[in-house]
C-alpha cells in the first residue's frame, strides 16, 4: 500500500514459484511505488501455511512484456534491472490491458520516483558522500533540461500553428493577384501609391490553446463495467470542447464543455467522464493516465460543480491487507529475501563496513538515482526525437513560405 493510500490498478492473476514450482493464484496490485502479488488464503486456518506475498519495486523493474512458450502460455514477464530475476504471471482475464497500464506508466517515470519516506542510509563515506553529491547535481540538471525541453516543445508546436495561419494567408493574397493580373492585364502604367497597411498583430487568443496527453481508456455501460478492453489514446483539451483520440488522431469522442455533464476523478490516475442522454443510454469513459495530474486544475476550473473528488474505497479491498513500504512482516517475500542460514557476524560485518571505500545503502541510493536519470533519458530522447521531426516540418514550411512570398512580391512589382 502506498503512502497515499491509492492503488492504480488491481487484477486477478497467477504468479509462478520457482521455488515450489507452483502456480500460486491471487491479486496483482499496481501502486506509485511497488508491483505486489499476494496469493490467496484458500488453505484456511486447517493447515499452517503463510500465503506469499511478493513485493517488487518499481524502480527495480526494466521491462515488462507479454511473452509465450510451449509450457507458459498468454504470461506477463517483469524482468528486474540485473536481467537475472525474471517473475512470471499469468490468468489475467485480459493480459493486454494489463501490460499496457503497466508499460504506460512505466514509461513516463512515475513508478521510478521513490517514496519521500524511504529511509536515508545510516551508513556514509567520504567517497560514498561525493558520489551522491554527484548523482544528486546530474538529477538536478537533467530535470531542468527535460522542463526546458517541454516548453521548447510547447513554443514549436505555437510556430507551426502560426506558420498554418501564413500559409492561408499566403493562399489568399495569390488568389486575389491573379484576379488583378486578370483585370488589369499587362499595364504597366498604373499610378503608384503609398498606401497605409494597417499591421497584422498576433496575440494569444489567436493561438490555439490546445493540449494533448498521452492516456489509457475504455468505455463504460450504465453500471459502471467496460464495454471494450483498455486501447491507449490521446486526450486533447482545448478553448472548445474535451476530445478523446486514438494515436492516430482518429476521433473516439468528442465533447462541448457544455456537454459533459459530470467528472469524477476516482484516484490521482482515474477519471471517469459521464455525459448523460435524454432517451438513450449514457455515455461514460474511464480515462487512466500518469499526466492527469497536469491537467486536473484546467478540467476543474472549467466544470466547476461538475467535477466532483469520488470518495475512492480502495482503502477496504486488497490493499487494505498489503504490506506497508518500510514495514517488517515474516510473512513477506521480498525480492531481496535471504536464506536464513545467510547469518553473518554483526562484528565481522561492522569491519568490513569500516574497510568499504562506498557503503550498501549509498551503493542502493545511487543506484536509485541511476534509475530516475535513465528514466529521464529515455523521456527526454523520445521529446527531443519528436521536436527534430517538427523541427524538420516548421523549416520546411519556412522555406515554402519565403519562396512564396518572393513570387508574389515579383508579381506585384511587374503590376506596379
Amino acid at each position: 500500500m502506498s503512502a497515499t493510500g491509492f492503488y492504480i490498478r488491481e487484477w486477478y492473476a497467477s504468479y509462478y514459484c520457482n521455488k515450489t514450482s507452483q502456480w500460486l493464484y491471487g491479486k496483482l496490485v499496481a501502486d506509485p511505488t511497488q508491483i505486489v502479488f499476494k496469493e490467496n488464503d484458500s488453505k484456511g486456518e486447517e493447515e499452517a501455511y503463510t500465503p506469499l506475498t511478493l513485493v517488487i519495486p518499481f524502480g527495480k523493474v526494466e521491462t515488462i512484456k507479454k511473452m509465450r512458450s510451449t509450457v507458459i502460455f498468454s504470461s506477463l514477464v517483469i524482468t528486474l534491472n540485473n536481467s537475472q530475476d525474471i517473475h512470471w504471471f499469468s490468468s489475467f482475464t485480459d493480459r493486454s490491458a494489463v501490460c499496457l497500464t503497466l508499460n504506460h506508466f512505466l514509461r513516463f517515470g512515475l513508478f521510478s520516483k521513490e517514496s519521500k519516506d524511504q529511509p536515508m542510509h545510516k551508513e556514509s563515506t567520504e567517497l560514498g558522500t561525493e558520489l551522491l553529491k554527484v548523482a544528486h547535481d546530474s538529477e538536478r540538471t537533467l530535470a531542468q533540461a527535460a522542463e526546458k525541453l517541454e516548453s521548447q516543445g510547447e513554443q514549436i508546436d505555437n510556430c507551426i500553428a502560426v506558420m498554418y495561419d501564413i500559409e492561408e494567408d499566403l493562399d489568399v493574397s495569390e488568389n486575389l493577384i491573379k484576379g488583378l493580373q486578370s483585370w488589369f492585364g499587362q499595364l504597366t502604367t498604373m499610378q503608384k501609391t503609398n498606401d497605409v497597411v494597417d499591421p497584422v498583430v498576433i496575440t494569444n487568443k489567436d493561438i490555439p490553446d490546445v493540449h494533448e496527453y498521452e492516456v489509457l481508456y475504455y468505455k463504460m455501460d450504465e453500471d459502471r463495467c467496460p464495454l471494450h478492453s483498455l486501447c491507449d489514446g490521446i486526450l486533447r483539451i482545448s478553448r472548445e470542447a474535451l476530445t478523446l483520440t486514438t494515436p492516430l488522431q482518429a476521433v473516439v469522442e468528442n465533447y462541448s464543455w457544455s456537454e459533459i455533464s459530470r467528472v469524477y476523478a476516482v484516484t490521482p490516475w482515474e477519471l471517469h467522464i459521464s455525459h448523460f442522454c435524454l432517451g438513450k443510454p449514457d455515455v461514460n469513459y474511464t480515462i487512466i493516465s500518469a499526466h492527469i495530474h497536469k491537467f486536473v486544475k484546467r478540467l476543474a476550473s472549467r466544470l466547476k460543480d461538475r467535477f466532483e473528488f469520488m470518495e475512492s474505497s480502495q482503502s477496504e479491498n486488497l490493499c487494505s491487507d498489503l504490506p506497508i513500504k518500510g514495514s517488517t512482516s515474516t510473512q513477506n517475500t521480498s525480492i531481496q529475501e535471504r536464506s536464513p542460514t545467510e547469518y553473518k557476524d554483526p562484528m565481522q560485518e561492522q569491519k568490513n563496513a569500516s574497510r568499504q571505500l562506498v557503503s550498501d545503502s549509498e551503493v542502493e541510493e545511487v543506484s536509485s538515482i541511476l534509475t530516475k536519470i535513465k528514466s529521464m533519458a529515455l523521456n527526454i530522447n523520445h521529446e527531443e526525437t519528436k521536436q527534430n521531426e517538427k523541427l524538420d516540418e516548421l523549416t520546411d514550411s519556412v522555406k515554402t513560405a519565403t519562396t512564396r512570398v518572393k513570387d508574389q512580391t515579383k508579381q506585384i512589382k511587374k503590376m506596379i
